[in-house]
């Protein structure tokens, strides 16, 4: 095989020609190094009429991280991709600086993702092996050695690392026959961080010792991947049968269930919202604190510093981390009213005596949270209740109780966010009004 060639060898993009066939969009992620250098060169190469986005995130470690966002971004001109950038925070939640940018990196990849679209990563040969070492000395199970998968759900789309099978060599010899030019990043000298002990200490040795070591190991991977992804798909049926509408984990005799599947379901849930393995510790305050809390109970553990898991009656659900929002003081016929508690907005409907269809009098009104006293006559039902009782019935979630956009004129509430209208402000039947959508935020997924 020619080295300099080998980025560009057709098998390699195989599954991502099919998804472009198919009308799929395509993001790449790049810091400037090498590994995302050639990807973004050689994907360009291979497809040089496909619009694409070219990814880079910021991390702010780097004195040069400001110089080196520019110059991917005249890379990207360069190479006719449009450009996104953004600076994130890397927040030390009790883990290493790694895991930390790793956690802000991906944040930002969910949030740039577009629903269907394919997300590529450079990562290689080298950089699987040196995963499998380090979930090794975390004692992972059969998933986690498996490695890095080449094509895997990730947000509202997949993550395709199209040089899983290639040496750090052969991207090497690519960038030096195309004359690329790419960022040195200081920090990969670092002996302190896990992952460059091994690349500069370890690997070496074991090449010495076992030259084929990284075939041999490549094969075993193989044979991991092969029984994980067995296992995973009997977790992922089964997922499919516990999910609730708000994509919550139904832990319903989850007793039952052998410990294996357990955390086999968890695991699949939060590779469901792009989150990454979490340690068995974790697992276990996670089984322990909120599945097998009392179902009266609203207990919470914090995932990352924005994200919480949070029990409501016999089910489990990913929840943003939610501060008691203000609110616009009048909601009127504006297309989307953005709340830091979501999006509200109005659609024009015609009652029929039956939906919560406002009338169309009722707006504009004015906005508000809710109140200890708060009570509502509901239309078409009979009596004074309180919210409490009427949320309570509503199933609605404890955590947004607090939260939910009460829509009211003076004194008078006339609806519940998305919930019911209060007698009297229910459009008849064929008469003119607006139904009113809430749109709750929705977890930022790592």
């Amino acid at each position: 095989m020619d080295m300099a060639s080998a980025p560009l060898a057709p098998q390699i993009w195989a599954p991502l020609e099919q998804h472009l066939l198919a009308g799929g969009s395509v993001a790449l992620a790049c810091s400037g190094g090498l590994d995302s250098v050639v990807l973004a060169h050689a994907f360009r190469q291979r497809f040089p009429q496909c619009q694409a986005r070219l990814l880079h995130v910021n991390h702010g470690l780097q004195a040069q991280a400001d110089v080196w966002q520019q110059q991917v971004g005249q890379w990207a001109e360069h190479w006719g991709f449009d450009y996104l950038s953004a600076k994130v925070e890397v927040v030390l939640n009790g883990q290493g600086l790694e895991a930390a940018a790793r956690e802000a990196r991906y944040a930002q990849f969910a949030a740039w993702q577009r629903p269907g679209e394919w997300l590529l990563l450079a990562h290689h040969q080298q950089d699987q092996l040196e995963t499998l070492m380090l979930r090794l000395m975390r004692g992972a199970g059969v998933s986690g050695l498996a490695g890095m998968r080449p094509l895997r759900p990730f947000s509202q789309g997949q993550i395709f690392r199209p040089f899983l099978r290639l040496a750090k060599e052969q991207l090497l010899a690519y960038a030096q026959q195309q004359e690329l030019n790419w960022i040195e990043d200081p920090s990969n000298a670092d002996s302190r961080f896990d992952r460059n002990f091994l690349r500069q200490q370890v690997m070496p040795l074991l090449a010495k010792r076992w030259p084929g070591y990284a075939k041999s190991w490549q094969r075993s991977q193989q044979h991991l991947a092969e029984i994980a992804d067995l296992t995973e798909d009997r977790w992922q049926e089964m997922l499919s049968h516990r999910l609730t509408a708000e994509q919550g984990l139904k832990v319903v005799a989850w007793q039952d269930l052998p410990a294996q599947d357990q955390y086999g379901l968890i695991r699949q849930w939060l590779a469901l919202w792009g989150l990454s393995m979490p340690s068995q510790q974790w697992l276990q305050c996670l089984t322990q604190e909120l599945i097998f809390a009392r179902p009266d109970g609203s207990p919470q553990l914090s995932l990352t510093p924005d994200l919480e898991v949070r029990r409501y009656q016999s089910a489990i659900f990913m929840v943003p981390r939610l501060a008691l929002p203000k609110l616009p003081s009048q909601l009127g016929l504006e297309p989307i009213v953005s709340l830091e508690l979501g999006r509200l907005w109005l659609v024009p409907a015609l009652g029929d005596g039956r939906s919560a269809v406002l009338k169309a009098s009722a707006i504009p009104c004015q906005l508000r949270l809710r109140q200890e006293q708060d009570a509502i006559r509901i239309a078409r039902r009979q009596g004074l209740r309180s919210l409490k009782n009427v949320l309570q019935e509503y199933r609605e979630p404890p955590w947004w109780r607090e939260r939910l956009p009460i829509l009211h004129l003076g004194e008078q509430i006339i609806a519940l966010a998305d919930l019911c209208v209060a007698e009297g402000f229910m459009a008849e039947p064929g008469e003119q009004g607006f139904r009113v959508h809430w749109q709750r935020p929705l977890p930022t997924i790592a």
